[in-house]
């Protein structure tokens, strides 16, 4: 194995490994910040946010910053 393909693949296990200790700590933050349901107002269309939802924007947002901040890390 080319010792980039082992980088790339060290770097995707790394990934996975902070997205499962992600995920146990947002339930974790939610108890402890007593998240409640949202009323929020997007456009004039009132929607309601439970905490499920803030927790998968939470996950998501992570995605995105880690998609656009991996290719400059490894440059």
């Amino acid at each position: 194995m080319k010792s980039t393909h082992l980088i790339i693949f060290s770097v995707l296990i790394l990934d996975i490994i902070s997205f499962g200790i992600m995920i146990p700590a947002f339930e974790v933050m939610q108890t402890f910040y007593h998240l409640t349901a949202w009323n929020v107002s997007i456009f004039g269309t009132s929607l309601l946010l439970q905490p499920g939802t803030l927790i998968a924007l939470g996950i998501s947002l992570y995605a995105l910053c880690s998609f656009f901040s991996a290719p400059l890390l490894g440059r």
